[in-house]
């Protein structure tokens, strides 16, 4: 998590933010950091899983894991208008 803690501080250091800024960034960390889906990753162990991107931030920025995904589906649709 090394990546995400210097991309974005944690809320209780952030200034004050709307809600829809708070989106976009948590957002934009997510989409900056999360692995393509596919390819050879490989899980550290036999039985362990790989970590989940959106879990991390969702835990430091006290959200869900689907609040992020749902943050990065709309920085990537408003990139694409």
């Amino acid at each position: 998590m090394d990546k995400m803690s210097r991309a974005l501080p944690p809320p209780s250091n952030s200034p004050r933010l709307t809600a829809d800024q708070a989106r976009v960034l948590r957002g934009r960390l997510y989409n900056g950091v999360k692995k393509p889906k596919g390819g050879n990753q490989k899980p550290k162990g036999q039985n362990v899983p790989l970590g989940r991107s959106s879990k991390e931030i969702a835990a430091t920025h006290g959200v869900s894991e689907k609040t992020i995904r749902r943050d990065a589906k709309l920085v990537a649709d408003i990139r694409d208008d």
